[in-house]
């Protein structure tokens, strides 16, 4: 294990976060990033149905309760606020909500509580 702020802090083998990118980075795939010991993230986009992030959220986690992260812009969430809900119930990042916004896009859509750019300013 690496010794950084990140692995230390959110107890990962390697500073790694999957990129969540939507419409791409899938259960599969953050799964697969988390097993390797890195934090896998999923990308969920506007047009997702809340019961496609539930499935994906699930196949992240996986049997072995894996962390990850789901990742959406802001402006999705005030589109689609019904997606937030849909990630708090998913449990991501070890039963922490953990919603990856970009930095210039957090505001009153996502509480601190819920945005990455808020939690992770310390990483930068």
């Amino acid at each position: 294990m690496l010794h950084t702020y990140l692995t230390t802090s959110w107890h990962l083998r390697y500073p790694i976060i999957g990129a969540p990118m939507a419409y791409v980075g899938r259960g599969r795939l953050a799964h697969a990033v988390s097993q390797a010991g890195g934090l896998g993230m999923i990308g969920i986009g506007s047009t997702e149905s809340v019961d496609f992030l539930a499935r994906e959220a699930a196949i992240a986690r996986g049997t072995d309760q894996l962390r990850f992260g789901i990742g959406m812009h802001a402006w999705a969430i005030e589109k689609r606020p019904d997606l937030l809900e849909a990630a708090d119930r998913g449990q991501p990042f070890s039963h922490l909500p953990f919603v990856w916004f970009p930095r210039s896009l957090c505001g009153e859509a996502a509480s601190a509580r819920h945005c990455a750019c808020h939690a992770s300013q310390h990483t930068n």
